[in-house]
């Protein structure tokens, strides 16, 4: 035989047996990510005896969305009133009220060196949140309009948005004062001044959303305030509206050096602003700021999610999968108490930062699809929304990555137990076998119902998969969707009337509902 045909055989076969350890390899890999079980049982207790902490529903306040001029649309204003109506949102933040797509600064037809000030689409937008939906906005003051910007090439995203400063503070403060003004001739000082007016956004991302240095930020910050409070002093202004939880004790220190009013404090924090990525950093953070603002001035979170960047995954799609239901409500039960408001970006994916992509899952921040499809994440706030005024917290001696919260409603007499599992993708993923024991004044649960949301149960975006990725699905496709995005529910009785053994996949959430 030819020694290069046995050659070439050979290397035929090591190659054979390569792929085969590689695609074992992989399988074994593919495991683990999926969710190894974990041999021993987490254990929790909830002491219902007693009363809880006050909750008070503080992520309603406010939830994100992309920029103003999705306001004026039919679409983006239906996906509000349904996120209105089934998570209970009572506020709204979102970027760009003076980009130059809503035309708030225009040149006079008759004197183009003459400045003039179109409130139309800005009346568009707020009688339709205030005067319909009753929303209380917070109200980012961004971005500048081209014609009073110092240097308007400086744009950011694909609306074009001005990020250098005015090149007049005259300019600048006018429009405040003749912008803050006629929203109190249409709606009223009361109303207005329950309003949060958050002055510009992220500006310690240098030459990203602002041009300037961190003082020429915060001279636009005092001239503002001073514009809006001498309206009046009612009025809430506040900042510095940082990426990262940046620039907090600077803020402060410069506001009470200078004698310049704030209402709150303001900022952003994703889990993805540091590193290495963790579970618990959305909560240690906000209680370092909270410790830096002092607990007699509001904290305001107004943009926060399950994370920006990719998460060691390998993708962004993890916006789109079970990961953030999982996070949320851990998240927001550790801070109650800190913040005020944590504004969730964003619930729609109705968003074209960088133009609007057509694919029903896009790896966006948004909790419905642009098709209406509702997210793993919407479900999640569905949930958190019927939440009890009194929360829980268990006790547990497990390591695992499992967390477990109460809600107690005495009114209705209901209790919700949330059992999060969820680990960040560099770390290995496990599902646990979990007992929960509740501890309660009638010692017995009645009419248990379990939610259930992981990868494969109240998961469109798995569903989406399976079908073959469609960008432009048909409408049988999209029926299969909604379907596939209902909320998983059964009936669940617990042992000896007080304790629940459940199975969590990594990531999921669990909510167990019982009269009590």
């Amino acid at each position: 035989m030819n020694r290069l045909v046995v050659g070439r055989e050979l290397v035929l076969l090591v190659l054979f047996f390569v792929c085969c350890c590689l695609a074992f390899a992989n399988a074994a890999s593919n495991k683990i990510l999926e969710g190894k079980t974990s041999n021993d049982v987490a254990q929790f207790n909830i002491n219902l005896v007693g009363n809880g902490a006050p909750l008070n529903h503080f992520w309603k306040r406010s939830v994100g969305s992309c920029h103003a001029t999705f306001c004026l649309r039919a679409d983006w204003r239906e996906q509000l009133k349904l996120a209105q109506k089934e998570l209970g949102f009572t506020g709204i933040r979102f970027h760009g009220i003076f980009n130059d797509d809503m035309s708030v600064v225009l040149q006079s037809r008759h004197d183009p060196n003459v400045l003039q000030y179109s409130f139309f689409n800005v009346d568009q937008c707020y009688d339709f949140l205030v005067g319909e939906l009753k929303m209380k906005p917070i109200i980012e003051l961004s971005f500048m309009p081209e014609l009073i910007a110092s240097d308007p090439s400086k744009t950011i995203f694909h609306y074009k948005g001005g990020i250098s400063p005015p090149k007049s503070m005259k300019m600048w403060n006018d429009l405040i004062y003749y912008f803050v003004t006629h929203l109190i001739e249409r709606y009223g000082l009361d109303e207005v001044a329950s309003w949060h007016f958050e002055v510009w956004n992220e500006p310690n991302l240098r030459n990203t959303f602002w041009t300037g240095t961190q003082q020429d930020y915060f001279n636009l910050y005092n001239n503002t305030a001073h514009t809006i409070k001498g309206i009046s002093n009612r009025l809430r202004v506040g900042g510095p509206a940082t990426a990262g939880s940046g620039w907090i004790q600077d803020f402060v220190n410069y506001a009470k050096s200078n004698n310049v009013p704030y209402d709150f404090v303001s900022t952003h924090e994703y889990p993805t602003d540091i590193e290495p990525l963790a579970t618990d950093t959305l909560i240690k953070v906000a209680k370092q700021t909270k410790n830096i603002v002092g607990p007699n001035t509001p904290l305001l979170y107004t943009e926060w999610n399950s994370g920006l960047n990719n998460i060691g995954s390998g993708t962004y799609f993890y916006q789109d999968s079970s990961y953030p239901a999982a996070l949320v409500p851990r998240t927001l039960f550790s801070i109650n108490g800190v913040v005020e408001v944590y504004s969730y970006w964003t619930f729609t994916d109705l968003f074209e930062e960088h133009g609007q992509y057509p694919e029903v899952f896009q790896e966006n921040f948004g909790m419905m699809s642009i098709y209406g499809v509702r997210k793993p994440v919407w479900r999640a706030f569905e949930l958190m929304a019927k939440a009890g005024n009194e929360l829980f917290n268990s006790t547990t001696t497990s390591t695992s990555t499992v967390n477990v919260f109460a809600t107690l409603n005495k009114q209705a007499k209901e209790i919700m137990i949330f059992a999060s599992n969820y680990q960040v993708p560099t770390q290995k993923a496990e599902a646990f076998l979990v007992s929960i024991n509740v501890d309660s004044l009638s010692n017995t649960l009645s009419n248990c119902k379990t939610h259930i949301i992981d990868e494969t149960r109240s998961n469109a975006f798995t569903k989406w998969k399976q079908i073959g990725s469609p960008t432009y699905p048909t409408q049988s496709q999209l029926k299969e969707l909604h379907t596939a995005s209902t909320l998983f529910t059964q009936n669940i009785e617990p042992k000896n009337g007080s304790t629940f053994v459940i199975q969590m996949e990594n990531p999921s959430l669990h909510v167990i509902v019982c009269n009590v």
